[in-house]
């Protein structure tokens, strides 16, 4: 499904950052009013013409009235004015923007515009691009120079939506320089039917002087108003023309953007407005794309035929979901009426490729021959509460999965991930929270249940093997990922040559110890019937310990496995929720085989930390010539509130304090003398004189071990 609405592109490009999250389709850079004309440039056309009469244009501000007091801000935003006309079944944007840059660097943003418009059904119209300077507002529009052309941002995605970008670039921006930019997009998708809401953010990273949201409705139209109780109240005005809706607000303070919060949040305060619709009005509307599919391809009814044979539905199911997953790639063609109209089933096999919702009518189609009743149902990835809070419209949603009947059992399924294996619990969806389906009398959302099979499961076996010298040192690491996490690991085994993937791994251990050499292949061994998936290193290290007083000897270890998922908060002191892999569960056992006549000097403990969504447990022990340390970690929450986030970052430093250890052992007298006398020679012969290297004695204290680079289950493998 095409992510055409208001927060769809909450990352903005420019300086305003947060409170450009409705029109965030792009830049443009406008100057003053001119005779209306068309202009064309790269097969495709803008107007400039003077703003509609329906808009309240602003006169030109010539003083900044805000905080003066802004040291170290790089920009102001002195107006942000958002008027929109869905009167009539039209929709037009008008957009009014003014600021200033403060520093050479900013001045290089506010020389480029650009803004993005979908022209299979909207029209741009540039109005105005004035400069202020000295006190004297100047006109800053050469159309000729717009440069229109067709910029795919979503292309990365694998999904093609036909936007075309304006380009502007403007001369002589200075320092201190006011820049006011104003224009409309005209025009609506057809295939939403106008059942769509509208919204913004209210302030943004940078000061804003004054900004107005204003939305006018036809005369009579019942609306529903969703504002965060931060924004100023809105005021409603019954016009002879339509009903107006309007929220203004005067010198907003920056808010900051950075943390790791959750994809249902935002720092900045929301408004949403709609003409008001039930959600069985929107439920019938989608109903009305899915229209009952024509007969499937030749081969693909051969194949369900194999699949029907199956006494077990579940099975069924599973046969046909994986085909859909791993048969047909995930491409989305985006434009006009494909946005949000599904492709027929037929041609999404014939093609081998289709997006959330042409995959999702695919395999309900091939479930419906199967004898499985399923619909599709219509998600908001940004998961949680989310869709709770939005007004019912189409636009609330950004993806399409599938709940599948089993008698009175009710199963997700999500045709657009790839390499699930298992039996059909195993096969789990994202945390998307609710969901609408489309199936006759749907009028509320329900809640998507996720499987224990959601759970992320990963074990790590580190086994240090050391020759009897301790010079040379076997290093075999199996890193086992179950469920969801074994998922992952297929992907990136997928993805990558075993001998990239090899070499990778290999780096990751040589930035730790100064000598890594392959010991055997990579090896991978996959069950799916079972979906478990290992991978399994093996290394020789030369010389790995250190030497410490007194013929002591450390090797150093890190919990890598559990690492990435204990790392500190980017940002600190901000009142955000942040965001937590969930679930998760890791196990991190490393292992020291001692040798005849090595001895551990430390003690067997058990410590465990309860953070805020989190628990872990550090495990020492020696059981006959085997030492070990046994890290533990498990989410409990998907993430950890913003009151919380202080004694959470607390319980991550203890956790951190525990990840590195180090094993320290002693050998018996022999040893060691003779350790020294080769020692003494090879100083003798390369002037090194065999000194020893301080450090510390205990047998498990903790070292601060270079963690730089991934494990096998650290995040950037992982892909969670």
């Amino acid at each position: 499904m095409y992510r055409f609405s208001w927060y769809r592109r909450f990352t903005v490009r420019h300086r305003l950052a947060i409170c450009l999250a409705l029109t965030s389709l792009g830049w443009l850079l406008l100057t003053g009013a001119v005779l209306a004309k068309t202009y064309h440039n790269g097969g495709y056309q803008f107007d400039v013409d003077p703003p509609p009469a329906w808009v309240d244009v602003l006169p030109a501000p010539t003083q900044w009235h805000g905080d003066e007091d802004d040291k170290g801000q790089t920009w102001r935003n002195w107006v942000w004015d958002q008027q929109i006309d869905r009167r009539h079944g039209d929709r037009v944007r008008y957009i009014d923007y003014v600021y200033q840059p403060l520093t050479a660097a900013a001045v290089a943003d506010a020389s480029k515009f650009q803004i993005g418009y979908l022209p299979d059904f909207e029209k741009l119209t540039i109005h105005r691009v004035q400069v202020l300077r000295d006190g004297l507002w100047s006109d800053r529009l050469k159309p000729e120079t717009i440069t229109l052309a067709r910029r795919e941002s979503e292309f990365e995605s694998d999904m093609a939506t036909g936007e075309v970008t304006a380009l502007l670039v403007f001369e002589d921006i200075r320092v201190g320089d006011v820049v006011r930019v104003s224009y409309s997009i005209a025009g609506a998708n057809p295939v939403l039917a106008g059942l769509v809401a509208d919204g913004t953010t209210i302030g943004g990273s940078h000061q804003v002087q004054y900004e107005r949201y204003r939305v006018i409705l036809d005369p009579g139209v019942p609306t529903t108003v969703v504002r965060d109780p931060r924004i100023a109240p809105e005021r409603t005005e019954d016009l002879p023309g339509g009903k107006r809706i309007t929220i203004e607000e005067h010198d907003l303070k920056p808010i900051s953007t950075a943390g790791d919060y959750p994809r249902w949040f935002y720092p900045a305060p929301i408004v949403m407005i709609a003409q008001r619709h039930s959600w069985k009005d929107i439920a019938d509307w989608a109903r009305g794309l899915y229209s009952p599919p024509r007969p499937l391809p030749d081969d693909l009814q051969q194949q369900i035929a194999q699949w029907a044979k199956l006494p077990d539905p579940r099975m069924r199911a599973v046969r046909a979901l994986e085909a859909v997953q791993d048969q047909v790639r995930y491409f989305g063609l985006e434009i006009g009426q494909n946005s949000h109209r599904p492709a027929e089933p037929a041609d999404v096999w014939r093609r081998r490729e289709g997006d959330c919702k042409d995959k999702a009518r695919l395999l309900v189609a091939i479930l419906a021959q199967l004898g499985i009743h399923a619909e599709p149902a219509l998600v908001s990835t940004r998961g949680g509460d989310w869709a709770l809070h939005q007004p019912p419209s189409a636009d609330a949603f950004d993806h399409v999965i599938v709940r599948a009947h089993f008698g009175a059992d009710t199963v997700w399924l999500d045709p657009t991930r790839t390499l699930q294996r298992g039996d059909l619990d195993q096969h789990a969806v994202s945390a998307f929270g609710y969901a609408l389906p489309l199936v006759a009398g749907s009028d509320a959302l329900v809640p998507v249940v996720r499987t224990p099979a959601e759970d992320a499961k990963w074990q790590v076996d580190e086994r240090y093997t050391p020759t009897a010298d301790g010079k040379n040192v076997h290093l075999q690491v199996v890193t086992e990922g179950d469920d969801t996490a074994a998922e992952v690991l297929r992907g990136r085994v997928a993805d990558t040559d075993l001998g990239k993937l090899q070499d990778r791994y290999r780096n990751f251990y040589g930035k730790r110890f100064q000598s890594v050499t392959v010991a055997a292949p990579l090896q991978v061994r996959d069950d799916p019937l079972h979906d478990r998936v290992q991978i399994e290193e093996n290394y020789t290290l030369a010389d790995p310990s250190t030497r410490l007083d007194g013929g002591v000897l450390g090797i150093d270890t890190r919990a890598d496995g559990i690492d990435d998922f204990t790392r500190m908060p980017s940002a600190l002191g901000n009142p955000y929720p942040v965001d937590l892999d969930y679930p998760v569960q890791v196990e991190h056992r490393i292992e020291l085989d001692l040798p005849k006549g090595w001895h551990w000097e430390g003690q067997a403990m058990h410590k465990s930390i309860d953070g805020p969504g989190f628990t872990y447990s550090l495990e020492t022990a020696q059981i006959g010539t085997q030492v070990s340390f046994v890290h533990r970690y498990r989410s409990t929450a998907a993430f950890v509130d913003g009151k919380e986030v202080n004694r959470y970052a607390d319980a991550l430093r203890q956790v951190n304090d525990l990840e590195g250890r180090r094993f320290v052992v002693t050998r018996d007298a022999a040893d060691q003398r003779d350790d020294r006398l080769q020692r003494l020679v090879k100083g003798i012969l390369d002037g090194s004189g065999g000194d020893h290297v301080p450090g510390a004695a205990d047998g498990s204290g903790p070292v601060n071990a270079d963690s730089s680079g991934q494990h096998p289950a650290g995040k950037d493998k992982k892909g969670h």
